[in-house]
Parts: structure tokens; sequence; C-alpha cells
């Protein structure tokens, strides 16, 4: 049994289908932390507009948080066990190692 699990999500139905797994596997009143990582925004150029990197990575982050919250609740996570976090990176590995 595991006192707390992280689970990284792509948005895929397969890496949602460790669900089952997860709750067979936590101990009661273990915790739960879905993640998801978002690529580095870069900045754009629209006509004579600029759009900062900063402002598709909000963008970005907040549709991960999103999506996130749709799966807790999907699968019956309460907030006092569950939680979401999001981070920016260009690479999947380092930033669940971070």
């Amino acid at each position: 049994m595991y006192r707390h699990v992280l689970i990284p999500l792509d948005g895929s139905a397969e890496a949602e289908g460790v669900f089952p797994i997860v709750r067979d596997e936590l101990e009661p009143g273990g915790h739960v932390t879905l993640f998801r990582v978002i690529p580095p925004g870069k900045t754009r150029q629209l006509g004579g507009q600029f759009f900062p990197a900063t402002q598709q990575e909000e963008a970005d982050r907040a549709k991960a948080e999103a999506y996130l919250r749709g799966v807790q609740d999907a699968f019956d996570g309460d907030s006092d066990h569950w939680d979401c976090a999001t981070a920016i990176s260009d690479s999947v590995s380092t930033a669940i190692v971070d």
C-alpha cells in the first residue's frame, strides 16, 4: 500500500487507465497528485501584434488544470486527498523528478 501516488497524465485514455490500479494500491487516507507537464510557450507574432510566451503558457496551464480537475471529478477524487499540479518544461521526465 502506498501513502502518496503521483500520476503524470498526458490526456490519453491509456494514462487514465492507471486509476483502478491506484485505487487498489493506495492506503486508506492516501494522497493522489495528478500531474501534467506543459511545453514552454513561444513568443509569436500575428499581424503587427506580439503574443509573449508567458501568455501562451498561462493559457496552456489553465487548460491543463481544467483537464486535471475534470479527471479528478471523473474518478471521484476528493480535495482532501487529491490535488493537481502542472509544470512547464521541455522534458517530462525532468519535470516529474523536479
